[in-house]
């Protein structure tokens, strides 16, 4: 577990990675942003309204939030592993915590910040379950899957994806999901509406895509927009997920040590960036332009010496590329 004082980190603190991303002239910076050692970090979110990154260690069970503009970097120790965080009110954000959904109010420290929220029906989480990755959507519904810690054994039951809405129950939207992981929404009618959904379980090494309806949060339409090859074929795992500003997905692969950005509508994966790291596990763009693709990363368990950066936040920077806009936050009744 990374200790209690993280300490002040400088962005660009490492030196800096270049390299050739596809057959344009376009050359990607990478550099690490935030030197933590996570056990497993995940779920990067950029708080467009706090100009901050947020950020977890599911394993190591800390929160985190990261202000690029004062390199300031603070943790809060949560009750146990945390799959996720969103955005809420100023200084507010949501985890999801095994079976619960929990308020951080980041104005305070230790347990004093975190209160009860929501929590899944009875038998919804059996042992050896708990949440994992989720996100909000334009309308501020958190979509969150839980996950079986045994997911790879095919025979194994599985998890489901739920959605939150502003009453605080969660519903399920999926069942039989083998692990699940990166969400994202966009539109292919213009800024004023969303009508897509992207979706990964990474069991089935897919992105999948659905119809949505942003009114009532329905899906429908499932259809596979992006198969991703095992390690052993090139490829790795599809793990965490973002949207640019193109409407192209981005996709940590895990094992595969890269972020490659594919195409929706083919499927075709259009430029690939290579870490230096072999275990990226999610992505977001952010800061103040939406042109900084931050990755999170986790210390392998099968690799010594890991390499220095594993653990850590990065920072990978593509011309021409930015996101489609900062993470959405929960709206609830009040």
């Amino acid at each position: 577990m990374p200790e209690k004082s993280a300490g002040g980190p400088v962005e660009g603190e490492s030196p800096s990675k270049r390299q050739k991303v596809s057959d344009a002239d376009e050359e990607p910076e990478i550099k690490v942003a935030v030197p933590t050692k996570c056990i497993l970090g995940e779920s990067p979110v950029w708080d467009g309204g706090m100009k901050r990154l947020l950020f977890v260690d599911i394993q190591g069970k800390i929160l985190y939030a990261w202000d690029p503009a004062t390199r300031d970097l603070k943790q809060w120790e949560t009750p146990d592993e945390v799959g996720c965080v969103v955005p809420y009110k100023d200084n507010i954000v949501l985890i999801a915590v095994v079976d619960k959904i929990l308020q951080v109010d980041m104005t305070k420290e230790g347990k004093d910040a975190i209160s009860d929220f929501a929590v899944l029906p009875d038998g919804h989480c059996p042992a050896g379950f708990r949440f994992n990755d989720g996100k909000c959507d334009p309308s501020g519904r958190l979509w969150v899957g839980t996950m079986n810690k045994d997911w790879r054994n095919a025979s194994a039951p599985k998890g489901k994806l739920y959605c939150m809405g502003p009453d605080k129950k969660l519903e399920t939207k999926l069942e039989e999901v083998g692990l699940s992981n990166g969400m994202g929404w966009f539109t292919s009618a213009g800024e004023d509406g969303f009508d897509s959904m992207f979706f990964i379980d990474s069991a089935k090494q897919q992105v999948a895509r659905f119809d949505y309806d942003d009114s009532t949060g329905a899906v429908s339409n499932e259809r596979v927009t992006v198969t991703v090859p095992k390690a052993d074929k090139g490829g790795g795992t599809p793990d965490g997920m973002t949207v640019d500003s193109d409407g192209k997905v981005w996709v940590a692969i895990a094992g595969g040590g890269c972020v490659a950005q594919y195409d929706p509508k083919t499927g075709e994966e259009l430029r690939r960036v290579v870490l230096p790291v072999e275990r990226p596990t999610a992505c977001t763009f952010g800061g103040a332009d939406l042109d900084t693709l931050y990755v999170t990363t986790r210390e392998p368990a099968d690799q010594s010496p890991a390499p220095s950066e594993a653990g850590a936040v990065l920072a990978v920077r593509v011309p021409g590329v930015r996101g489609h806009r900062p993470a959405w936050a929960y709206r609830d009744q009040e």
